[in-house]
């Protein structure tokens, strides 16, 4: 009753039921367990975790907010007093290169330093994984005449302090 005759008026071929045979044995084979998934992507390298549980339940909440709710930014003040105190240090040398040391860098490697210790923050989710990755490239928000624009320094962790420092120069 569950084979298509496609015979003359509909009579089951013998063809008909060895198609019919082929069809639930592939069906009923079991999957491979093996799932093939990419240790890197464009940037660099990543880790792929599954999706489960409270986080699974957490992401779908996320994404729920996100459409329905207004997005917040919370802000601290903090004493940055001896990163004052190191940033002029360092001016001293930077300016002896020519280079234009602002606070930026040492906040874009602190934000490196804090990532790597929490890099679920930095992660994505794509198709049921969450996608923490391995590298670093930092976004700098600044100001033009025309617009906010967000420059992206890519392998930001691979570089030294000076070295950030030109490059935000450099997008201002």
């Amino acid at each position: 009753s569950t084979v298509k005759g496609t015979g003359h008026n509909g009579i089951i071929t013998e063809e008909d039921i060895k198609n019919s045979v082929q069809i639930k044995k592939q069906a009923a084979a079991p999957k491979s367990a093996f799932k093939k998934t990419k240790k890197y992507d464009f940037y660099g390298y990543v880790d792929h975790v599954p999706l489960k549980g409270i986080r699974k339940i957490t992401a779908e909440k996320m994404r729920e907010a996100v459409s329905n709710a207004a997005l917040v930014t919370n802000h601290d003040h903090v004493d940055v007093t001896e990163l004052a105190n190191v940033r002029n240090a360092e001016k001293e040398k930077a300016t002896k290169k020519k280079i234009h040391l602002t606070y930026l860098p040492f906040i874009i490697k602190a934000t490196i330093k804090a990532l790597k210790k929490h890099p679920y923050v930095a992660s994505s989710v794509e198709e049921g994984e969450i996608i923490v990755k391995k590298y670093y490239n930092i976004g700098v928000a600044i100001d033009t005449p025309d617009g906010l624009i967000v420059p992206v320094i890519k392998g930001a962790d691979q570089k030294k302090l000076y070295d950030l420092a030109n490059e935000v120069n450099n997008f201002v």
